[in-house]
């Protein structure tokens, strides 16, 4: 069975990277990210980029562990995006991806003639609802990263500029070339879901809702304030765990909540009327 991503921190890029004055894309409901790909997307903008948070770990086994979905309306006009694990919260390994369309001329924003077969662990290389999978084999061996528990996910939209002064390279220092620019609210990546093939989901529907996370965002930087929503009382306790499982320390929840953490992956837990509630924090600049 595949589950799907329901849950990420956004982070928008600009509408055109050439022209930093045109802004970033604004605020956007991230659910469209979300759940099962249905053709409605979360667009990354310039450089933008996601974080996804893993409730329960992604493992390495034999073939494609999981799969990210772009919504293109075609086999040929293709944006594309790097994709990068982590199993700390705070390094992330970007796949090795490899580019072979001509750089001579520019990929414009309303051109139709690119090539999956040209691309190679770049997200978006096939159409919309199709998906682009990835095997955690393809990564290099790190010290700091276990293929056997992945707990984050970040996707980040490839600039397809030719210009050297904005292009995104390859994993052999190649520009990538895409539909560039595509200075709209709906420019960039767009990111339609994550289906996840080898994950340590239960199959129980009772587990899975203990899982829902009920705090927000699930990913922030020092200082930013955590919300608890989920039904969490005002004198409930929430644990705080590192991702070995010794605790930090216990909070009364409130409206909100600043984490006094260092950068890393931390597991919350709170015992409700409901039932007990966990979730999975991430805390980092990036």
């Amino acid at each position: 069975m595949i589950y799907f991503a329901n849950q990420c921190t956004y982070f928008p890029g600009y509408k055109n990277i050439a022209s930093p004055d045109s802004g970033r894309l604004a605020a956007a409901d991230v659910s469209a990210a979300l759940g099962r790909p249905d053709g409605v997307s979360l667009s990354l903008g310039d450089s933008g980029y996601v974080i996804i948070p893993l409730n329960t770990p992604l493992y390495n086994e034999a073939g494609f562990d999981f799969a990210v979905f772009e919504n293109s309306f075609s086999d040929q006009f293709l944006e594309l995006a790097f994709v990068e694990v982590s199993s700390d919260g705070s390094h992330f390994l970007r796949f090795p991806s490899y580019s072979f369309t001509p750089v001579n001329i520019q990929q414009g924003p309303f051109d139709n003639n690119m090539q999956a077969s040209l691309l190679h662990n770049l997200a978006g290389k096939y159409r919309g609802l199709y998906g682009t999978p990835f095997d955690l084999d393809d990564l290099p061996d790190s010290a700091w990263l276990n293929k056997d528990s992945i707990i984050a996910i970040r996707i980040t939209d490839v600039i397809g500029s030719i210009d050297s002064l904005y292009a995104s390279r390859d994993a052999e220092g190649k520009v990538i070339n895409d539909p560039f620019p595509t200075p709209f609210t709906s420019g960039g990546f767009d990111l339609d879901g994550i289906g996840f093939i080898h994950a340590r989901f239960t199959s129980s529907s009772s587990q899975e809702k203990k899982l829902i996370p009920f705090f927000f965002p699930s990913f922030c930087s020092a200082g930013q304030a955590i919300h608890f929503t989920e039904g969490v009382g005002a004198a409930d306790v929430i644990s705080i765990y590192d991702i070995h499982g010794h605790l930090i320390k216990n909070i009364l929840s409130d409206e909100k909540w600043t984490p006094d953490l260092a950068d890393g992956a931390y597991i919350l837990r709170c015992n409700t009327r409901k039932g007990v509630l966990t979730g999975k924090l991430l805390v980092g600049t990036y």
